[in-house]
Parts: structure tokens; C-alpha cells; sequence
């Protein structure tokens, strides 16, 4: 998606209150993400995005975005790397 294209972005629920924080449609696929507060959210997450298997689009690769409260030096040092100023 960083080739200059432009994606349309959906938020997905349906009538048995299954959700998808995020749908990005690209080139025909649908990509869920999930976003979480957690650092370490449960596995169980993913079992949402088959629910959009039976749209007419294609299912593409997912994410799950977590926060954590801190960043790891790792982190800290390539996060440094980009900044301006």
C-alpha cells in the first residue's frame, strides 16, 4: 500500500455482534486488522476474520496491531533513527 495506491478502510460488524476493527480493501482483497491495548492480546482474536471469506472479496493477509506501554531499547533506537529535527 505504499506504492501510491489508494485503499478504502471499513469497520466490520455483523448481526452475531462478530467485528473487525479495520478492513482495508486493496486490489480486490479485504485485509482485517485488530487493534489492541493489550501487549499480549489473546490468540482468539483472529478467529473473526473468516467472517469475511463469505463476502465476494478475496480474504488477504491480516495484522493485529498491540500498544505497549513501553518501548523496547530496540525500539527506542530505530525510533531514533527516523526522527527529524
Amino acid at each position: 500500500m505504499n506504492n501510491g495506491k489508494e485503499a478504502f478502510m471499513y469497520y466490520y460488524r455483523d448481526k452475531d455482534a462478530k467485528e473487525i476493527d479495520l478492513v482495508l480493501e486493496q486490489d480486490g482483497e479485504l485485509h482485517p486488522i485488530e487493534i489492541k491495548k493489550s501487549a499480549n492480546p489473546a490468540s482468539e482474536i483472529l478467529r473473526v476474520f473468516p467472517v469475511l471469506d463469505k463476502l465476494i472479496f478475496k480474504r488477504g493477509n491480516g495484522a493485529v496491531i498491540c500498544l505497549k506501554t513501553e518501548l523496547s531499547r530496540i525500539l527506542i533506537r530505530k525510533t531514533t533513527l527516523f526522527r527529524s529535527g
